[in-house]
């Protein structure tokens, strides 16, 4: 797995565990003259500012926190804490936190570790998920909507038999 695939894939897990329906994913790692280039995107359904809730703004955020949290996971650390910005989460979270969903600047660390606690509990949990769809993304680049809830619910599956 690279660092980016499964950065993108917990976006992805996060937001279908979480009733978001995902339109696409993709992900790619090269090198160009040397240097390292990542770029990712998942694609969900937008906010329609009519309707929403504090509860979406708060699935929002953990979509928002899921892929350096996966990355944690995964190596240890994260891109965005090595000065590697893949999509600014760090700050549209802040963002997310002091913006729609109104919390305070004294709250913001407590808020913002109660929703990683949240999401690190639903990543581990649905790790197999993740691992499948960052394979995913590594051997395709880029899936459809479809495709990465047939990755999820291939990987439920297999946990279901274990």
């Amino acid at each position: 797995m690279v660092r980016v695939h499964v950065h993108e894939a917990g976006h992805a897990v996060i937001a279908l565990l979480n009733g978001v329906k995902v339109k696409s994913a993709r992900a790619e790692h090269r090198v160009v003259e040397g240097a390292q280039i990542y770029d990712g995107l998942v694609e969900t359904q937008a906010l329609d500012p009519r309707t929403v809730d504090r509860a979406r703004l708060w699935t929002e955020l953990k979509i928002i926190l899921a892929g350096d949290l996966a990355e944690r996971l995964a190596y240890g650390d994260c891109l965005a804490e090595k000065g590697v910005a893949l999509d600014h989460d760090p700050a549209k979270a802040k963002g997310m936190l002091l913006g729609p969903l109104g919390i305070a600047e004294s709250q913001l660390g407590e808020v913002a570790a109660a929703a990683m606690n949240e999401v690190m509990a639903e990543l581990l949990k649905a790790w197999s998920a993740v691992s499948a769809l960052s394979k995913a993304l590594l051997d395709r680049g880029t899936l459809t909507g479809d495709e990465v809830s047939a990755v999820m619910a291939d990987a439920k599956e297999l946990e279901a038999v274990k």
